[in-house]
Parts: C-alpha cells; sequence; structure tokens
C-alpha cells in the first residue's frame, strides 16, 4: 500500500480497516493501542487470544511511512501472519531460520524493495548486523513483539531477546502485542 502519510486521519484509518480488513469497527482496547502507536510513542498491549493484537500494528504500519517489523520467536506465527497478509495483497516478508537459502535471499530482495510488513526473530536481530542496519534505514515501526507467552522473568528470558530488547531501547517507536492468558512472574 505505497502512498502511506506520516499522520493518517480517524477517518483513513477507518476506510482501511473496513476496505482491507473487511472490519467496521475496532474491538475494546484497539483504538487506544493504534492511537498510541500512531502517536510515535513505544506502546506496550497486553491482549488475550482473540482480542486482535495483529491489528495494533497492522493497520497503523498501512499508514507510515517505511516497513514495519514484526518480532516473534514463534515462527508458525510469523508465517500465518505473513501469509494471511499476502491473502489480502499487503506484502509481507519473513526472515527466519526455517527458509531455504533461495527463500531468504527472496525474502530480502523483498526487503530492499519496500515490502510493507516483515517478520523475523529474535535471534536474527541478535546475529545478523547487515539485516538491522537495513531495517534501521527503512524501518516506520522498530518492533512489534508478538508474543504467545508473557515471560520475562531474569534468567527465563533468552540472553538473545534481552540483548534485541536492550539494543531497541531509544530506537524507532515500539508496539508490543502479547500474552494469551498465560503469563510467568
Amino acid at each position: 500500500m505505497r502512498g502511506r502519510t506520516a499522520k493518517p486521519a480517524a477517518q483513513q484509518l477507518k476506510r482501511t480497516l473496513r476496505r482491507v480488513f473487511g472490519h467496521d469497527a475496532l474491538r475494546p482496547g484497539q483504538e487506544d493501542v493504534i492511537r498510541a502507536v500512531m502517536s510515535g510513542g513505544d506502546t506496550l498491549a497486553v491482549m488475550p487470544t482473540g482480542a486482535g493484537k495483529s491489528l495494533c500494528y497492522q493497520l497503523p504500519g498501512l499508514h507510515l511511512e517505511g516497513t514495519t517489523v514484526v518480532v516473534s520467536p514463534l515462527i508458525s506465527l510469523m508465517k500465518d501472519q505473513a501469509d494471511k497478509l499476502g491473502d489480502i495483497g499487503i506484502d509481507a516478508s519473513q526472515l527466519n531460520s526455517a527458509l531455504t537459502k533461495a527463500e531468504l535471499d527472496e525474502m530480502l530482495e523483498r526487503l530492499h524493495d519496500g515490502s510493507e510488513f516483515v517478520f523475523t526473530t529474535p535471534e536474527r536481530l541478535a546475529s545478523d548486523r547487515d539485516f538491522v542496519e537495513t531495517l534501521k534505514a527503512t524501518a516506520s515501526i522498530a518492533s512489534s513483539w508478538t508474543r504467545h507467552t508473557a515471560c520475562r522473568s531474569g534468567d527465563t528470558t533468552s540472553p538473545r531477546v534481552r540483548g534485541v530488547e536492550a539494543r531497541d531501547r531509544g530506537a524507532r517507536p515500539s508496539t508490543g502485542a502479547g500474552a494469551d492468558g498465560h503469563s510467568h512472574p
């Protein structure tokens, strides 16, 4: 969806919601999260399964300049989200360890060509400096964390995830979307 604007009016967001996603209204909580993301600040949204977390970064992502980066440790979630966006005509790339070399090259080319969404893992962000530099130059939302389970408990968080979280502080606006009702202290 080229020609995105920096600060769309509420009317534009509603039109995209209806035209692209087929919804006439947002679910409870979504509007506040979307508004916060669109204002350019960091946002954390903890929502139950089925509450529409994905739309909270997808709708703003279609209106902000640059690529929306979605970081998730769940490759199956990444594939599902990228496929669903592709089914409605939105360019979404995924970069993860399940890709062949040819698939990875294709996804990187799509990212360089201006993919609207890129789904990746914390490990890729922690280990691929060239990829991170490309994202820094093209991203509108620096990281959209989607977690099946909210977990941030000292040693239970992967060292690579902690490294990505530390590197992301002070970067472009981020939005977090998590949990399915399971949480760890």
